[in-house]
């Protein structure tokens, strides 16, 4: 994949446009594809980074901008930053100006950009400042073998509004300072279109409450909370439970949480954030940006039947005998719950429904007799004109229906397996109403009162 951008820029820097232009038309669509489908997450990681330099390597004025950046932060010092005049920044957009960061910082320090009156300050990596969680934390886990010679009471600040992460400053092996990037060998880097715990903290430190994140797999834009209230809950609840909400985002295949389990729990802190591609454009027609499915699985989608993940996830779900846990269960059981009580309801509000709109009805119940007293009544309406159904059961389940003005006729009923249900009375209660009958008579056995009402 290095080898297809870095062949690409030759063919740049020696002037052979068209070539270029074939080279990448060949070869951007297999990098997409594999950025989509590749069985090893790490490959797909290396596939969008490699579109990304395609993608500012397509155009001559990308190219001018990114060396222009490049000259303009090589001089930055960690932890410093650098001013770039409005008028040497006129005409770039913010979103060309973040994904070229995301290029710069891929093998370098993350980058924070701030846009004030007098232009865009750059920030070279993070600083690092008080945090309340971070002095928490310490007196909550005493320990011996802590560095006298180091503050143990600071966590990383985040200046700017935009920031372009880098993908190679992580730890190796999880130390105990929760929140610190994890190098996540599955995927041959540490997330960086997750936002970190202390991003979440500096978000709502900025004055609109926004933050966006640029890498290779899109943009993961942050909205904190808009209230004051919201925004002093958030921080405390963050503060409070930091530990956690660190080890959520360190999501592992094979946990018993959801893969959205972070992103759902930041989003009850009243937390807006959302993962967008980059757009398609027509200069570049064959570098289309799509998010990667093992990426999205994160962010809860609006509409999960519209998600082509969600659909994979539940196609696994049902072909895997070790994907079940107790919150699987405790939902099927609400849905089942659901659907058997709201099918009742329903029924029996037709039900009430059906016997409203019928004029007359009418009853009869006992051991003997109740077919033939139910078809003298029936004979009795009948010659009065009116529209009649008359359930009778007799030796077989039948009814008898005349409409006004006419003669009855015997329909048989069908009963599953020969055995007469409650459902029966309802569908003939709805029959008679569909019919716009009259007068309905109805019989049964009625052995206990309480039937009877039914």
């Amino acid at each position: 994949l290095r080898a297809i951008w870095q062949r690409h820029a030759r063919l740049l820097d020696q002037q052979q446009e068209s070539a270029a232009a074939d080279w990448l038309a060949t070869l951007a669509p297999l990098i997409e594809d594999l950025h989509q489908t590749a069985p090893d997450l790490a490959v797909r990681r290396w596939a969008a980074q490699s579109r990304e330099q395609l993608w500012a390597q397509a155009s001559a004025e990308r190219r001018a901008l990114l060396d222009q950046l490049q000259m303009l932060l090589a001089d930055i010092q960690p932890g410093r930053r650098k001013r770039w005049r409005k008028q040497l920044s006129a005409g770039v957009d913010e979103m060309t100006l973040g994904r070229l960061l995301a290029i710069s910082a891929r093998g370098d320090f993350g980058w924070d950009v701030n846009q004030g009156l007098l232009g865009r300050t750059f920030y070279r990596a993070q600083r690092l400042g008080f945090r309340s969680w971070r002095w928490l934390h310490e007196l909550r886990h005493s320990a011996t073998d802590k560095r006298q010679a180091f503050s143990h009471v600071c966590g990383r600040v985040y200046r700017g509004t935009l920031r372009a992460p880098s993908t190679i400053l992580a730890e190796l092996a999880q130390t105990k300072v929760p929140g610190e990037p994890v190098y996540m060998p599955t995927e041959d880097g540490w997330r960086p279109y997750l936002p970190l715990p202390d991003e979440l903290l500096s978000c709502i430190d900025h004055s609109k409450g926004l933050l966006t994140i640029y890498s290779a797999e899109g943009i993961t834009a942050i909205q904190a909370p808009r209230s004051l209230y919201g925004k002093l809950k958030a921080r405390w609840l963050l503060t409070w439970r930091f530990s956690d909400y660190a080890h959520r985002r360190n999501w592992q295949e094979g946990s018993q949480t959801e893969p959205t389990d972070y992103i759902q729990a930041i989003q009850q802190l009243g937390f807006t954030v959302r993962l967008q591609h980059y757009p398609d454009e027509p200069a570049s027609q064959f570098l289309q940006a799509r998010i990667d499915p093992a990426v999205s699985r994160f962010f809860p989608a609006f509409l999960p039947l519209a998600d082509p993940v969600f659909w994979q996830h539940l196609r696994d779900y049902f072909f895997s005998v070790y994907e079940n846990s107790l919150q699987h269960l405790a939902l099927f059981l609400a849905l089942m719950s659901g659907l058997f009580f709201g099918r009742h309801w329903l029924s029996n509000q037709r039900v009430r429904r059906a016997r409203r709109r019928i004029p007359l009805v009418i009853g009869g119940w006992g051991t003997r007799g109740k077919s033939g007293t139910e078809r003298l009544k029936a004979a009795l309406f009948n010659a009065l004109g009116s529209s009649v159904l008359s359930k009778t059961t007799g030796c077989e389940a039948m009814f008898l229906y005349g409409y006004p003005f006419g003669d009855l006729t015997e329909l048989f009923l069908f009963r599953p397996y020969d055995k007469a249900t409650i459902w029966e009375q309802t569908q003939v209660l709805r029959l008679a109403d569909h019919l716009d009958g009259d007068v309905l008579l109805w019989e049964c056995m009625g052995l206990g009162k309480d039937f009877v009402h039914v």
